[in-house]
C-alpha cells in the first residue's frame, strides 16, 4: 500500500518531512509513506488561511492518485477539504488526523480529551468533532496557547506544556483517553502514555491506521465513501469545467 502524507502547512523548511519518517516507522512492511505538500499557509489557526489552500488540496490529491497512492492523509488536525475529496474521488482513501484520531480515542475508552495549540481554534474543532457524531464523549479540549509554528522550536517546553494540560484533562476532566490536536506535537505520544498510562493518541499515526483500515475495507468487502447523498458526486462535465479535472 502507498499513502501520501500531505503537508498542508508548509513552511518552506520541510519541517514536516520527519512524520513520514515517522510513520514508515509505525507502518506495517507491506505499507510506505512518502511525504508531499501544497503551499499557501504555514497554519490553520485563523479561518481565512484555509481558504488559501482548499483548492490546491483537491488538485494535488488528483495529482497523487494519478501517479498510483492508494491513500492520502491531509496533514492537518482540521481535516481541510477531506469532505469534498471524498465527493470528488472513489479511487482514493482520504484520511484525516483529526476525524481519524476522535473514533479511535472513542473505540479505546468512553471519553476523551484534546490538547489543542490554541484557544482560537476550539470551536472550529468542535464543530468538526460533531460531525462525527461524538461530541458527547468529549470532556475537554485544553489549549496550549502556543502557535502551531512555534510548537516544534524548543521541544522541552512544549513537552512540559503538553504534560501540564494532560494533567489537568485525567484529574479535573475525568478524560480516559488523550489526542494530540495537532499534527505538528509529533514526536511526544509514546513517553507521555507510558507517564500517564493512558492512551495517547498520534493523530498522524492514527490517520495513517484509519487509512490502512479504509484500503482493507474497500479491498476485501467493497466498502468504500457512498454517493447516494452527501458524497454523490458533481457530473464530470462541470468537474472538467471548475476544476480542470479529467476524471
Amino acid at each position: 500500500m502507498k499513502i501520501a502524507y500531505l503537508d498542508i502547512l508548509y513552511d518552506g523548511n520541510d519541517a514536516f518531512e520527519e512524520i513520514a519518517t515517522s510513520l514508515n516507522q509505525h507502518a506495517p512492511e507491506s505499507v510506505h509513506v512518502d511525504y508531499h505538500y501544497v503551499t499557501g499557509t504555514n497554519n490553520l489557526e485563523y479561518i481565512v488561511f484555509e481558504e488559501l489552500v482548499l483548492n490546491r488540496i483537491i488538485l494535488k490529491i488528483n495529482q497523487l492518485r494519478a501517479s498510483g497512492y492508494d491513500a492520502v492523509i491531509l496533514g492537518c488536525f482540521h481535516d481541510p477539504a477531506i469532505d469534498a475529496a471524498r465527493e470528488l474521488y472513489d479511487d482514493i482513501i482520504i484520511a484525516g488526523p483529526g476525524e481519524s484520531s476522535v473514533h479511535l480515542a472513542s473505540t479505546l475508552g468512553k471519553s476523551y480529551s484534546i490538547v489543542s495549540v490554541r484557544r482560537k481554534t476550539t470551536e472550529k474543532m468542535l464543530e468538526n468533532i460533531h460531525r462525527t457524531g461524538l461530541l458527547s464523549k468529549l470532556k475537554s479540549v485544553r489549549p496550549l496557547e502556543m502557535r502551531v509554528s512555534s510548537l516544534q522550536l524548543d521541544k522541552d517546553l512544549l513537552h512540559k506544556r503538553i504534560k501540564e494540560e494532560i494533567s489537568k484533562a485525567l484529574d479535573i476532566d475525568g478524560a480516559e483517553v488523550i489526542i494530540l490536536g495537532c499534527t505538528m506535537e509529533t514526536g511526544q505520544y509514546r513517553s507521555l502514555q507510558e507517564e500517564f498510562c493512558v492512551p495517547v493518541i498520534d493523530p498522524a499515526i492514527a490517520a495513517m491506521m484509519n487509512a490502512i483500515m479504509q484500503y482493507n475495507c474497500k479491498k476485501y468487502c467493497g466498502w468504500s465513501y457512498s454517493k447516494k447523498c452527501t458524497f454523490e458526486r458533481p457530473p464530470e462535465k462541470e468537474i472538467l469545467d471548475y476544476l480542470n479535472i479529467q476524471l
